[in-house]
């Protein structure tokens, strides 16, 4: 889609990463190859430590920037990498540092479209992106973060459909030069992003919700209970078509479900980030997920897995209080 340009790489731009976790490592490390200065925002202001990346057959080192309140004249885009229940203080923490008019990618799991949708009417001057990662990637060690396999992408477009969208809405010079420079190997424009999100909703709900609710540590576990998996499908697929009307005619339950199983055979020996936050006494995106359905008449299992998430988070944590 977009042809690599001989133009030396603008390393003069800045890029703001919000969250210096494993999916916001993995985009700072794709955006330095790609020529750019990406620097961490954290819950303090500027996050001052070096990380390393290992993918695309080679390991990145991302160190600190120098005064990075200075680099906020020199940004061209932000991705915002942070769970769904942080992003509201995390776009507020640093909103009024941003210029106007620069791309915005939020790119939190769950159903974060509402906190998109008012971002847009808080702050139209700037261009609101909703994005997704679909690459496996998890901690090696501390502060080091690798891919788990060679396919996987980050993936962003607008909220509206490609029908009503306006000069404004399309790719603008610096996400076009990225994806140039990247070539479709990590980073990429997906129109009608939107279907996508909310397949991958659909998925989370049913795959993080099993793992953190029955404390299975991989996704593999899930082919072990694979009536389980099949029942809470029809659950979340149908509450989905409920929240948004129905699924596109070529992503019927049959194609559902098998593109599910696919993704649980694929990823069947990641650890379930669920199960882990879990776990580690953490707070999880289940408001977000499965709990969802208790918005709504019916929905037995969803509502089940909802509960059950919330009482292991609380046995799991020592002051009766996920982190």
């Amino acid at each position: 889609m977009f042809e690599k340009k001989a133009q030396a790489a603008p390393a003069r731009y800045s890029c703001l990463v919000v969250g210096h976790g494993a999916v916001g490592v993995a985009v700072a490390a794709r955006l330095q190859i790609c020529g750019l200065r990406p620097f961490f925002w954290g819950r303090s202001g500027p996050v001052l430590d070096s990380f390393q990346f290992q993918g695309w057959g080679r390991q990145t080192k991302l160190d600190p920037v120098t005064a990075p309140y200075t680099l906020m004249d020199q940004l061209k885009i932000v991705f915002v990498a942070v769970k769904a229940f942080q992003l509201n203080n995390a776009v507020s923490r640093v909103i009024a540092l941003v210029p106007k008019g620069i791309p915005i990618v939020c790119l939190s799991n769950g159903n974060v479209e509402p906190l998109l949708r008012a971002f847009v009417q808080a702050y139209p001057d700037h261009l609101w992106r909703m994005g997704i990662c679909r690459a496996g990637v998890s901690e090696v060690y501390p502060k080091c973060y690798g891919l788990k396999s060679t396919s996987g992408q980050v993936l962003w477009g607008n909220l509206v459909s490609s029908s009503a969208l306006s000069a404004r809405q399309q790719p603008v010079e610096m996400e076009e030069y990225i994806f140039s420079q990247d070539q479709e190997i990590f980073l990429g424009w997906k129109e009608n992003i939107l279907v996508e999100v909310r397949k991958k909703w659909l998925f989370n709900c049913i795959m993080n919700s099993l793992c953190a609710a029955y404390m299975f540590p991989s996704n593999g576990h899930l082919l072990e209970n694979i009536k389980q998996v099949e029942a809470v499908h029809l659950e979340a697929y149908r509450l989905g078509a409920e929240m948004w009307g129905d699924w596109p005619v070529s992503f019927s339950v049959s194609d559902s479900y098998h593109e599910l199983i696919k993704i649980i055979c694929a990823t069947s020996e990641n650890e379930n980030s669920m199960h882990r936050d879990v776990r580690l006494g953490r707070k999880t995106e289940n408001q977000y997920l499965a709990q969802i359905a208790t918005r709504y008449r019916g929905y037995p299992l969803l509502k089940n897995l909802s509960r059950l998430i919330d009482e292991k988070a609380l046995e799991s944590t020592p002051h009766g209080k996920p982190a």
